[in-house]
């Protein structure tokens, strides 16, 4: 009895134990002391520090485990680097398969690399403390964008001044060029970049000079600004060609001469607002002749034509000018001349005069030629014998040509006659040439008394003869 007794404690107390066991190995299944796992992940802007670049960090802590932990404290230290926050405390608890991100910043002023290193405090639900280390390594690299000049730029002109942007920084935003020199326009916005730009000022070069830029842009929160200075190729400008010419280096006073007149661009921008204008130089009262073009382009040319009637015998001086404007209003101007000799007569000439004396009156006859060298028009003869005038119509009179004229008159006796001659130029200037005409010469087919007198003798002695003729034959027979 005693010993049933006894094998029956021990059997409890065999089972108490065993139970103890179990329940001691269960929890050791359930709550392993390596079950807390937290991973630390770092995620940075921007892509490339600068320097003097504030560096915005996150730290995401994360328990991968599937215990909670509990973050007593995050410490971040680093030297030549300033830092901020340096330590956090009291962040709590942080779930199974959850996370936490830390902001933090840095902030390095010279170029170099740098070590940052976090250190996370932490306990787990067995009040188990250890540490996390974390390093993270800073670059900061001394690399900023430049500007590239795409060609060479010519003085005295327009120059179109397309330039490129290199960016080995990455993405920037915000990115603008300001010329600091007198250019159109003042400044280009290339907006948010992640590899290089380009863009385009319009300058006037009036020397050979350095030309500076200043670029800004942000690099994340970081704004940025500096001056690049270039040193451009420089040309001369071959500016503009005024070409003046004329048929003819000589002319007879008041006939017409055309003058050409040739403008060609040579520059590599256009111009605008071309006006010609020319002038006969040596006559105070010339005319201002003027012509616009609205434009020439590069290398292109145009031609424009000018009508001259000099007033003034021997040398004339056709003066020309041109003045144009730039893509910027700028006014230039440009002068050429020309010399042209001017005979002291008349483009209308008369010639090949004849008069001849009858019975019925007065005929005087010739050629109006033209030695000019253009054309007469409206050419009309007036003349004067005594107190008779008459007039003779020619019409035009070709250059180098000729038309004759023939004037009759009757019941006059006149020793000269006074002949004028007028035409229009191919300007329409009224032109006039008067000419004195002597009249000399006997009358043809005027009979005088002594002649008749003789002609009647002769008749009468070829009368006598026939009839001495005749009387012989008959007294012969």
């Amino acid at each position: 009895m005693l010993r049933k007794i006894f094998n029956q404690s021990n059997r409890r107390k065999i089972m108490k134990k065993a139970k103890t066991l179990l329940i001691a190995f269960t929890l050791f299944l359930i709550i392993p002391l390596s079950s807390a796992k937290v991973t630390v992940d770092v995620q940075y802007t921007p892509s490339t520090i600068l320097p003097g670049d504030t560096v915005e960090y996150t730290l995401t802590l994360k328990n991968e485990g599937t215990q909670d932990i509990k973050v007593n404290s995050i410490t971040i230290f680093s030297t030549n680097i300033d830092i901020n926050p340096v330590s956090i405390s009291s962040i709590g608890t942080l779930p199974a398969q959850s996370s936490y991100k830390l902001p933090f910043t840095a902030r390095a002023e010279e170029p170099g690399t740098y070590s940052i290193n976090v250190r996370v405090y932490m306990e787990d639900t067995l009040k188990q403390s250890y540490t996390t280390n974390q390093l993270i390594i800073m670059n900061v690299e001394n690399k900023l964008p430049d500007i590239v000049l795409a060609s060479p730029l010519t003085l005295g002109e327009v120059n179109r001044i397309s330039f490129y942007l290199t960016n080995p920084v990455g993405s920037i935003s915000d990115v603008t060029v300001k010329a600091l020199f007198d250019a159109e326009p003042k400044s280009v916005y290339l907006g948010d970049l992640s590899t290089s730009g380009s863009g385009e000022f319009k300058y006037i070069p009036d020397g050979k000079k350095d030309l500076s830029f200043r670029i800004s842009f942000y690099n994340g929160m970081n704004y940025h600004e500096f001056v690049r200075t270039v040193t451009p190729e420089y040309r001369q400008s071959k500016g503009i060609i005024i070409s003046v010419s004329v048929p003819h280096s000589s002319v007879p006073v008041l006939d017409v001469v055309p003058v050409e007149i040739t403008v060609s661009n040579l520059r590599n921008d256009t111009i605008y607002s071309i006006e010609i204008s020319a002038f006969i130089e040596s006559e105070s009262d010339s005319e201002k002749k003027s012509k616009e073009i609205p434009f020439l382009g590069s290398m292109e040319n145009s031609k424009v034509l000018f009508q001259f009637s000099p007033k003034k015998s021997g040398k004339n001086i056709i003066h020309v000018e041109v003045s144009y404007e730039d893509e910027l209003n700028n006014r230039y101007s440009a002068e050429e001349e020309i010399e042209l000799v001017v005979f002291d007569e008349k483009a209308i000439s008369v010639t090949n005069i004849n008069t001849e004396k009858s019975i019925e009156g007065i005929t005087v006859s010739g050629d109006v030629s033209n030695s000019g060298r253009s054309t007469a028009y409206n050419v009309l003869l007036s003349m004067q014998l005594g107190d008779e005038i008459k007039t003779f119509y020619i019409g035009s009179v070709d250059s180098s040509d000729f038309d004759s004229f023939e004037f009759d008159f009757s019941n006059v006796n006149e020793s000269k006659a006074i002949l004028t001659v007028t035409w229009n130029n191919e300007l329409g200037d009224r032109v006039e040439l008067t000419k004195e005409i002597q009249i000399s010469g006997e009358v043809i087919g005027e009979v005088t008394e002594g002649g008749n007198l003789l002609l009647i003798g002769a008749i009468i002695v070829v009368t006598v003869i026939v009839l001495v003729a005749v009387i012989w034959i008959k007294s012969g027979k």
